[in-house]
């Protein structure tokens, strides 16, 4: 229940002229720290991460694993906001996404968002996120804190970080912002959330 939630494509009104699907209501309310709707949203994410963290030996049908370890996000990403990604990439350090990060297994799934950045004349990226592909077979070096949804409303091969979850940028290339040249962000997934601060530099992006 709690991934059909999520994936869902309903779309609720938060304001006048704009509706939005609940998991962007739920990476706002995280985003926003905003204290009425947290301890309500708190209660979903507790559900939701029984499926998304996985520490010892993984109950049930094994997990799918992305090709090479590797999956794809595709949308938009503010020029303001490109500065901080160039400086995690020269510090070499490790930052929390403060929401929980969609990615997908299919380059193509991507691509269809960042087609939406561009018709929003937003500047297009796409996201390259790498986990150990040898997670595929041993599970000792799985990411903790990631899992194949599988209950969903779309065919989006969708792999779900769970809130919080840290990364590294390890290489940038800036494109033209389109969705044919796009800005190329490649990020490493940390193994486990629990072995980093938990005061990280916070993404004011994803």
């Amino acid at each position: 229940a709690a991934q059909r939630l999520w994936t869902s494509g309903r779309r609720l009104k938060v304001k006048k002229n704009r509706a939005l699907e609940l998991c962007s209501i739920i990476n706002q309310v995280l985003r926003d720290d905003h204290a009425a709707l947290l301890p309500h949203t708190c209660i979903y994410l507790r559900t939701l991460n029984n499926l998304l963290v996985v520490r010892g030996v993984r109950k049930g049908p094994a997990i799918k694993w992305p090709k090479n370890g590797i999956s794809f996000r595709g949308g938009g990403l503010p020029k303001a906001h490109q500065p901080f990604f160039q400086f995690m990439l020269e510090s070499g350090a490790w930052y929390r996404v403060p929401g929980l990060l969609a990615t997908s297994f299919e380059r193509k799934v991507a691509n269809r968002f960042m087609m939406a950045a561009e018709e929003r004349e937003e500047e297009v990226v796409l996201w390259v996120v790498r986990v150990r592909a040898e997670g595929a077979e041993d599970e000792t070096v799985r990411c903790r804190h990631v899992s194949f949804v599988t209950r969903s409303h779309f065919s989006e091969q969708e792999f779900l970080f769970a809130a919080y979850a840290p990364f590294k940028v390890t290489k940038i290339t800036w494109g033209e912002g389109y969705a044919d040249v796009p800005h190329v962000i490649e990020l490493e997934a940390g193994m486990d959330s629990k072995r980093l601060p938990d005061d990280l530099p916070l993404a004011p992006w994803y």
